[in-house]
């Protein structure tokens, strides 16, 4: 089952990650317009929206959106008293809260925000679980990890027909890359996965959480997509099985390639 988040998405920040200064703040706003990112705005009653940050003003003191969900999410976000903006800009996570929320002509309206939190990420190593093409060959049935490649497996358990697989593209410990075939509105910028089966092999399945971060059209707008997601919550014995399968393919991959 997925679900829109029930509470707002806030990473542990510390000083390090704070950036209060006028100019560096405007510095990352603009570059998020510029790069038309969608981001993810989460209120904490759990209401999501994905938007694009469309226009920034440091003389009126606000922010404008463009929303990309429905207009229910967008009216209730223009009801509540505060958001949370989580947004990537390539290994780059900017966070940041905003108050003061309105909808005006069909766009969401917030006050600038004071400071916002950027956090490093993949700061673990990031497998491509697909060999690449000149060690295609060698790999034949030599070692499990490396002949098939991790899926994921989405639906309930008891009911069979709702089970699917996901290709995953490539693994951290903090996240992975899903190859989706076709546009699914269940897996929307921002939809959180409760409960999934990480097979990193067939007989190596972990439990994790995810939310979607990013969505990438890979071949026009009714084709398929690369899903971002972020893991949620991993308990430590997922965390330390994820790990070893990575450092393991990391050996494995440099003994093939040599």
């Amino acid at each position: 089952m997925l679900t829109a988040p029930a509470t707002a998405p806030r990473e542990r920040a510390t000083s390090e990650h704070r950036i209060a200064a006028d100019l560096a703040v405007r510095a990352h706003l603009v570059e998020l317009i510029g790069q038309g990112v969608a981001v993810t705005l989460v209120t904490p009653s759990g209401t999501t929206l994905s938007a694009r940050l469309i226009h920034e003003d440091t003389t009126a003191r606000e922010l404008r959106f463009e929303p990309l969900g429905d207009a229910a999410a967008l009216h209730r976000l223009g009801e509540a008293e505060e958001a949370v903006v989580v947004a990537y800009l390539a290994s780059i996570k900017l966070q940041f809260d905003l108050i003061g929320l309105r909808v005006c002509d069909g766009e969401l309206v917030a006050c600038y925000p004071r400071e916002l939190f950027r956090f490093q990420r993949r700061n673990a190593f990031r497998v491509r679980t697909e060999p690449p093409p000149q060690l295609a060959a060698k790999f034949g049935q030599l070692q499990p990890i490396l002949t098939g490649g991790p899926e994921l497996l989405l639906g309930d358990p008891a009911v069979p027909a709702s089970r699917r697989r996901l290709r995953v593209l490539d693994l951290s410990h903090g996240g992975l890359s899903l190859l989706l075939p076709a546009p699914d509105p269940t897996l929307a910028l921002g939809t959180r996965i409760p409960a999934a089966s990480l097979e990193l092999t067939p007989s190596l399945p972990i439990h994790i959480a995810l939310r979607v971060v990013r969505s990438e059209a890979l071949s026009g707008p009714d084709g398929p997509r690369r899903l971002g997601c972020e893991m949620e919550g991993l308990s430590g014995v997922a965390a330390r099985t994820l790990q070893r399968w990575i450092d393991e393919w990391q050996v494995q991959a440099k003994v093939m390639a040599g």
